[in-house]
């Protein structure tokens, strides 16, 4: 399966099922046949669903399951009905500091200097203000859950990278070293120490 089929499907996958789960939840709701418990650990439900649909075909989990969140969430009514409850930010929250505490042993302190530390530092400031803040403002008008340019901004600099990029390079490496060529093992050498770097000005600037 090439990466774009994979994608294409992942993406594909993940953008139905989030729709349909969030009319058929929103429905359920309406008439009455959810309890609370069921709509609180629906969204839980849904990420384990994907993950095993996605093992099984072969795809992308964790681009199905991002494209599928935003999907389920695009219209905000999932926050909305569970803000007051406390248990997004409770689960959010176990899950992040569990691991930063495993990311701040595995950070390769070394690499940094020995790649060049100004290098490294221009990469993650433009990383930081390029890799979503140009794009949420130009189309923030086809997102309901974002109102004004304001909110536009704030969501556009307020996207704090972690789990997926570091999961994304540890794979990236895997892969390289799987397929190696004349240029491999300087890119393997550089995608995590470059990865961590960011995922680190990323927990310094929106932590």
């Amino acid at each position: 399966m090439t990466w774009v089929y994979q994608v294409l499907l992942s993406t594909a996958i993940g953008a139905v099922t989030g729709y349909l789960a969030r009319k058929t939840l929103r429905y359920a709701e309406t008439a009455g046949w959810v309890d609370k418990e069921s709509f609180l650990s629906s969204s839980i439900t849904l990420a384990l669903l994907l993950v095993g649909l996605c093992t099984i075909l072969g795809t992308d989990d964790i681009l199905c399951c991002f494209v599928a969140g935003n999907s389920f969430t695009w219209d905000d009514w999932f926050r909305v009905e569970t803000e007051d409850t406390g248990l997004q930010e409770t689960m959010n929250g176990l899950l992040s500091m569990s691991f930063f505490i495993y990311f701040g042993t595995i950070i390769p302190w070394s690499s940094f200097a020995s790649e060049g530390k100004w290098q490294m530092l221009v990469a993650v400031v433009l990383i930081m203000v390029v890799r979503r803040l140009p794009i949420l403002m130009a189309s923030y008008r086809l997102i309901p859950a974002i109102r004004t340019w304001q909110d536009a901004l704030f969501a556009g600099w307020f996207g704090p990278i972690g789990v997926s990029a570091v999961f994304y390079s540890i794979e990236t490496k895997k892969q390289i070293d799987d397929h190696p060529d004349s240029n491999s093992g300087r890119v393997a050498e550089l995608v995590y120490p470059i990865v961590c770097a960011v995922v680190f000005g990323s927990v310094i600037v929106h932590g």
